[in-house]
């Protein structure tokens, strides 16, 4: 059976009900001139257009449900996936610390880093709403490898994109790397 042949069929039932869509049948008059034959053909030709857009609204609107319904499995998906944050965080805090004793880091500098690190897991869920932390990956962008030939747009959208592990990732690396800063004397001037 053809696609549009049920929506014929529709058609065919509401004329042999009476049932027609006056303001469509008053336009099929108006077009051919006559209440006639071909007042009632040009009716079937635009009732199963008509019926053809209502069928494709409704298919428009039930994808439309389908991606909001994947949408929000994904977002509860990310939600459920975060104890996995709180393991990224510990490995980080302890990498950190053993990097810090390494290079024999001052306590106050060990202290803003560890601080630093305990916060990286809520830095990473919500720096994309916090200016200072996006200014500070940026910025860590820029004085490394990842940031060169891009303007700061391109940065800022490649660490939105980043998914949560990368970005966690990116933090801790961002927070060693300012630890390193930290623990290099500085040349005098």
């Amino acid at each position: 059976m053809d696609a549009s042949q049920k929506y014929y069929d529709v058609v065919g039932q509401e004329l042999q009900d009476r049932q027609v869509v006056p303001g469509l049948w008053a336009r099929a008059v108006a077009e051919t001139g006559n209440e006639g034959a071909e007042a009632r053909a040009r009716y079937i030709k635009l009732r199963v257009a008509d019926l053809v857009e209502e069928a494709r609204i409704e298919t428009e609107r039930l994808q439309a449900a389908r991606k909001r319904q994947a949408e929000a499995a994904k977002l509860q998906q990310s939600h459920t996936s975060r104890p996995a944050w709180a393991i990224f965080a510990g490995i980080a805090l302890l990498l950190i610390i053993t990097f810090s004793v390494i290079l024999g880091v001052s306590q106050a500098n060990h202290e803003v880093a560890v601080q630093g690190i305990i916060s990286a897991a809520e830095r990473a869920s919500a720096f994309k709403n916090n200016p200072e932390a996006m200014k500070t990956l940026l910025h860590y962008y820029r004085a490394t490898d990842l940031g060169t030939g891009k303007t700061d747009g391109e940065i800022i959208s490649e660490i939105t994109n980043l998914p949560p592990d990368k970005l966690l990732s990116l933090v801790n690396m961002e927070a060693a790397w300012r630890i390193r800063r930290a623990s290099d004397p500085k040349p005098s001037n």
